[in-house]
């Protein structure tokens, strides 16, 4: 709306060259770029709704503009072993360490660490690694590997705890996300 207003343009009479050339003007990140788009057409859907013209309707939907605007991005860095040592070091918790590291070196999603069966423990290792698979987002399968030696430090955590999960809440269910978040924004 303010852009219409700058422009000179009525918002509840554009055109759909009027959006392209708003388009053409916003500036920032694709996600930046799909934000705004998104809540223009949400604005002339809804508009619609109560009778006036949606210029929306011929354009390409956002996501799919989305590849059209190309985008630098940031190279991989990667870490030390002294900087994660030093990153894993700043939890409070050795719990909580166990966790960052895990991430960390094998490359569980939030919902997969939190729900890692007592079962995982009892797996035999080979050449150092064991083998397991994960179901996660989506449902998907996905074979990953950990060390032995971490296998051995979730093991030693583990064995104080109790319940159907390595990092349990209560002895039943598993940790909560939040609870992992919050371990996470406090570092």
């Amino acid at each position: 709306l303010e852009w219409c207003e700058q422009t000179g343009r009525a918002w509840d009479h554009a055109t759909a060259a009027d959006i392209w050339e708003y388009t053409r003007n916003v500036r920032g990140s694709n996600r930046t770029f799909n934000s705004k788009m998104d809540r223009v057409c949400d604005l002339y859907r809804f508009a619609a709704r109560r009778g006036i013209g949606n210029p929306t309707e011929t354009l390409v939907a956002p996501r799919n503009i989305l590849h059209r605007r190309k985008e630098k991005r940031p190279q991989i860095r990667l870490v030390s072993l002294a900087e994660l040592r030093r990153f894993v070091a700043g939890f409070a918790s050795g719990r909580d360490r166990l966790l960052a590291k895990a991430f960390y070196l094998t490359g569980l999603r939030l919902s997969e660490l939190r729900t890692l069966p007592r079962a995982f423990l009892d797996l035999v290792p080979r050449r150092g690694m064991v083998e397991y698979t994960v179901v996660g987002k989506g449902g998907v399968a996905r074979t990953l590997q950990m060390a032995v030696s971490l296998r051995d430090d979730i093991a030693a955590f583990a064995a104080a705890t109790r319940g159907p999960y390595v990092f349990s809440a209560d002895g039943e269910n598993p940790l909560h996300a939040d609870t992992i978040g919050n371990a996470f924004r406090r570092n």
